[in-house]
C-alpha cells in the first residue's frame, strides 16, 4: 500500500502552517539526495513517497484546499508518479555504444 494516502495530509491550513519551514527545510535535503546532475543544463529528479507526499502536501496548501474530496484529488494526481513495480532503466533508457 502507498503511503501517498488522505490521512497524511494536513488539511488544517494553520496547523501545516506550524510545521511549513520544517517540512520544507527535511524536503530539500531528500530532493538534493535524489538528483542527478547531467551536465550544466539537465538535472534528473528522481521521486518517491516523500517527495510526492510533500508534493500533495503544498498543493493543498497554496490552492487552499480543506476538503477531503479536493486532497483526494491531488492525491490521485501525484500517485500516478509513483512507480508500482521495480524500475529497470536499462528498459526506460536508450542505450548508447
Amino acid at each position: 500500500m502507498s503511503r501517498l494516502e488522505l490521512d497524511q495530509i494536513t488539511l488544517d491550513r494553520d496547523s501545516y502552517a506550524a510545521v511549513r519551514a520544517d517540512a520544507r527545510k527535511r524536503m530539500l535535503a531528500i530532493r538534493r539526495s535524489r538528483r542527478v546532475q547531467l551536465g550544466q543544463l539537465i538535472a534528473l529528479e528522481f521521486e518517491n513517497e516523500d517527495t510526492l507526499h510533500y508534493q500533495v502536501q503544498e498543493m493543498v496548501y497554496a490552492e487552499n484546499i480543506t476538503t477531503r474530496s479536493g486532497a483526494s484529488e491531488e492525491i490521485e494526481t501525484y500517485r500516478r508518479l509513483l512507480p508500482t513495480t521495480e524500475v529497470d532503466l536499462g528498459h526506460a533508457l536508450p542505450r548508447v555504444r
